[in-house]
């Protein structure tokens, strides 16, 4: 009987399927325990965020896409929020896997991580797969560079010529951003450069605070030589510039093209955004298919996986005003 509940090739199908017939008759449920001592598995996984909520985003698509690819194996999530002193603690680390009963981290921590964090999961060869960071291996994450390279590529192709990066959603003075704040402008300059562009960079030393940002935005959209496009970093900026437009009488998407990095629509102004589709669900899959194999084989670094993003022009894209 336990060889057809185990899913044994050694039991016939007619027998297997006469025998769990039978145990769902008789209400019989799996005894995930003793399966985890026999296994020397615990059949689950933790998600391991900061107490920090801004160096662990969670996006739903994210969430989602996690809870589907451990669905197919029957693996459950544990959700662990850590503060840093315990995941820098050499009396924590070594043992995590067994005060959490899991198997392996998926480790969603996506800026300023602890160099000690990093040390201790290495040296102790905790399977874990790092997600939205991008590392020589181990890790999930998206192509930001490649996307705002792209994105930028495509305005050019309308016909675009004033085209700036704005971002309000980051301090430019920061010593450690996430490193989309980088690649999503470096992917702009390159793009600008190659087409032979001036580039121009709206953004300032330190975070402009969400009740600053349409006054800014105004400030530059008034000018004569304003932008005919603009790439922003998130729709923390995007918003507040599509806001400062109207109040400027700046039309858009026919003065001005607006493109963004998100992974919903934002379509709450009545104008859906344009956007690069960032592939959270995705990346929730992925980075669990990543880390049954280095649950496998804990010794070996798996290769870094890159996505690419797609787009979608929503409202306010359009080939520049004739002058």
């Amino acid at each position: 009987m336990s060889n057809a509940l185990s899913g044994s090739p050694l039991v016939k199908p007619l027998t297997k399927e006469r025998i769990l017939r039978a145990a769902a008759d008789m209400g019989y449920r799996p005894n995930s325990s003793a399966r985890a001592m026999r296994n020397r598995r615990f059949g689950a996984v933790a998600l391991v965020l900061s107490t920090e909520r801004t160096r662990s985003h969670l996006q739903n698509g994210l969430l989602d896409g996690i809870h589907s690819a451990l669905g197919e194996r029957d693996v459950h999530l544990t959700v662990a929020s850590l503060p840093d002193d315990k995941l820098t603690a050499e009396g924590f680390v070594p043992k995590i896997l067994r005060d959490l009963a899991v198997d392996g981290l998926l480790i969603n921590y996506t800026d300023h991580i602890p160099r000690g964090m990093i040390y201790l999961i290495e040296k102790n060869q905790i399977p874990s797969i790092w997600l939205n960071t991008r590392r020589a291996g181990d890790c999930v994450h998206i192509d930001d560079l490649a996307s705002s390279r792209a994105a930028t590529d495509k305005l050019i192709e309308l016909g675009h010529r004033r085209i700036a990066y704005v971002d309000y959603h980051n301090g430019m003075a920061d010593p450690a951003p996430h490193y989309s704040v980088c690649d999503r402008r470096a992917g702009y300059e390159e793009a600008m450069a190659r087409a032979q562009l001036t580039p121009r960079i709206i953004s300032e030393p330190q975070t402009i605070p969400p009740e600053q940002r349409v006054a800014h935005a105004m400030g530059w959209l008034c000018d004569a030589n304003r932008p005919t496009a603009i790439v922003t970093y998130s729709p923390y900026t995007a918003v507040p510039v599509v806001m400062a437009a109207l109040k400027c009488d700046v039309d858009v998407p026919e003065s001005l093209s607006v493109l963004t990095f998100a992974e919903q629509s934002f379509d709450n102004m009545g104008l859906p955004l344009g956007r690069c589709v960032l592939p959270q669900r995705e990346m929730g899959s992925a980075g669990c298919h990543a880390l049954f194999d280095k649950i496998d084989n804990p010794q070996k670094v798996q290769p870094p996986i890159s996505l690419s993003t797609r787009f979608e022009w929503g409202g306010t894209v359009s080939k520049p005003p004739s002058d």
